[in-house]
């Protein structure tokens, strides 16, 4: 009762302060958060990062058609069919995916995420593409990270030496990359880093780290061409190696 006693207080204080348009608009913004929610694309991989209506309404932009292009041109160009690949920061599974429809059936995908909000999502977005059955997801804080997108509640710590071997590896682990490389005891073949400037791991540094652990840096692009200004101005970069015979 207090709750709707609250809306009914505010809705009456924007009607009296902007007038029944402001009024209006605000309803539908508060009825529309309370639909089911829908699927949008983000760079080619479905996903529930939206709501049913999304597409037609003015404030929403559901669809990143540029969303992780630096690390999706990195699986694109790296990832075979039959690799395994263990990736550091799920995020919403939009790698994941893309990496599990390059490994096939016969290749593998792993992936530790350290922030709860963030496992249910991976997992329901490789529902969504049918890759369910070959991508596994962990509960896990790789390093020493505490940059988070979102709580750590329930994830156990991970030591970089206990990361699985694999062919392919790729982070993005907000400012735990540096720590990560420093830390694992096997060489990937393909090593694909999203550096964080803004938590020390500035792309100078990683390609440095890299190239003294025997790769070759392949490519260095900005982490999303869709937001290439913020990428640019706090070193949010992609870089591909490979590790030389």
């Amino acid at each position: 009762m207090d709750e709707m006693n609250n809306r009914t207080q505010r809705a009456i204080d924007i009607l009296r302060t902007n007038g029944l348009g402001a009024l209006v608009k605000r309803s539908a913004r508060f009825l529309h958060r309370q639909l089911p929610p829908g699927t949008s694309s983000y760079n080619g991989v479905r996903t529930n990062n939206c709501l049913y209506f999304d597409p037609v309404l003015p404030w929403r932009n559901p669809a990143r058609p540029m969303y992780e292009s630096g690390l999706i041109a990195g699986i694109s160009e790296h990832v075979d069919e039959g690799d395994d690949v263990v990736i550091v920061g799920g995020g919403r599974g939009i790698t994941a995916v893309r990496a599990a429809e390059q490994v096939g059936e016969t290749g593998t995908v792993t992936v530790f995420e350290g922030a709860s909000e963030c496992i249910g999502r991976i997992k329901q977005t490789a529902r969504l593409n049918s890759v369910a059955d070959r991508i596994a997801v962990y509960h896990r804080i790789v390093g020493s990270t505490e940059n988070l997108k979102g709580s750590r509640k329930g994830a156990a710590r991970l030591s970089p030496s206990e990361l699985p071997e694999c062919d392919v590896l790729e982070l993005d682990c907000e400012g735990a990359e540096i720590e990560i490389l420093d830390g694992i005891e096997f060489r990937p073949r393909v090593v694909l880093v999203e550096t964080h400037g803004l938590y020390d791991t500035p792309s100078e540094a990683v390609k440095t780290m890299l190239e003294n652990q025997s790769y070759s840096i392949t490519s260095e692009q900005v982490a999303d061409e869709g937001r290439s200004d913020f990428c640019e101005d706090n070193d949010i970069m992609v870089i591909a190696a490979v590790r030389q015979p």
